[in-house]
């Protein structure tokens, strides 16, 4: 009974439930209240630690999803920087997260723009973006303000179009691929640690069922058609290339929904047929595969972590903490190799099909 009891406080945690929350209100209606002053200022977010430091910045207008947002621009900002947004997992602090993943030493050393949105209680009571309504008012809301976000930062800083990226942990990471199907015009690549398929769930109950039992055999249309279903109407562009990450023993986020997303994605991306490029790497603890529709650059790939549980997982740069783990490999130094933000080399034994 406890295990049981255990088991449903760690799944409550993934989808932003709180404890004995009824299944049907996962968030709290959007306020129109007036900006308080701390969130109308610029500071500095204190986390107790020396580095970088994030700022608390203005984010008022073009806001429909009220969220907040925390930014950091490298010391040696590129002439036109690459522009990272991290989305945080349920009951993650955002600020902490950032230096906890390794992402704002990795963005200091690749002269870009590191963009933290930031969930608010008010929107769903464990501080999840609500990744399973975006096709509903809460999601909806969410995904056009972190559309503005992007568009904001690159007009002000004119970031790199082809290095404006997204990378999501759990229910962060559902959202970065819901964002990057809803602005694959924005969005040229990203990456979802411990994540879901697009469109796999429409309410707060489906979601949790999905989570524990992905959904089932659906065609490569079926799929297609999901995602596409968010993106703008008569869509004819390019599509965001995507890095996925699950561990095989998430007790909170089945990893078949790892294989189920990259099925989406190949389909959105006109791929078929197996993946050009296998390769068991650090000592057989991670699988990597990848696809790629001309042989040569990586358009999907998977990295599979034998025995890691719900967590991001980090390598130097980070540092352990809630839903944060080291593993055999370093996950932020990977996907930044696969966005090419430079700034320092991923680990030899990368996949030379993932461009390290």
């Amino acid at each position: 009974m406890d295990q049981l009891a255990d088991t449903a406080r760690r799944l409550q945690a993934g989808l932003g439930l709180p404890d004995m929350m009824p299944l049907v209100t996962p968030s709290s209606p959007r306020r129109s209240a007036k900006p308080s002053g701390r969130t109308a200022r610029r500071s500095d977010v204190p986390d107790g630690t020396d580095g970088p430091a994030l700022r608390r910045v203005r984010f008022e207008r073009n806001n429909p999803g009220k969220l907040g947002l925390l930014l950091y621009k490298s010391a040696r900002l590129e002439a036109r920087p690459p522009l990272v947004l991290l989305l945080h997992g349920c009951r993650q602090d955002a600020a902490t997260f950032a230096r906890e993943s390794g992402w704002l030493a990795r963005i200091e050393r690749a002269g870009g723009i590191l963009a933290v949105p930031e969930q608010r209680r008010e929107n769903n009571h464990s501080q999840c973006f609500n990744w399973f309504d975006v096709d509903g008012p809460a999601g909806r809301a969410e995904l056009a303000s972190l559309g503005h976000i992007v568009d904001g930062l690159r007009a002000r800083h004119d970031c790199d179009p082809d290095r404006t990226c997204v990378v999501g942990l759990s229910a962060g990471g559902a959202m970065a691929a819901a964002l990057m199907a809803a602005a694959p015009d924005r969005i040229a690549a990203g990456a979802v640690v411990a994540g879901l398929p697009v469109g796999v769930a429409h309410s707060a109950g489906e979601a949790l069922h999905k989570m524990v039992a992905p959904a089932a055999s659906m065609s490569d249309a079926q799929w297609d058609s999901r995602a596409r279903a968010l993106a703008p109407a008569g869509y004819v562009g390019r599509w965001p290339r995507l890095s996925v990450w699950h561990g095989t023993a998430d007790q909170v986020v089945n990893d078949e929904n790892a294989a189920l997303l990259v099925q989406q994605w190949c389909a959105l991306q006109g791929l078929a047929g197996p993946p050009v490029k296998s390769a068991s790497v650090c000592d057989g603890r991670v699988r990597y595969e990848a696809w790629s529709s001309d042989g040569a650059d990586t358009v999907v790939e998977r990295w599979a972590l034998s025995g890691v549980d719900h967590a991001y997982p980090i390598g130097p740069d980070g540092r352990p903490g809630r839903w944060v783990a080291p593993t055999a490999i370093d996950a932020t130094a990977e996907i930044a190799a696969f966005f090419a933000l430079g700034g320092g080399q991923a680990p030899s034994d990368r996949p030379r099909a993932a461009g390290g």
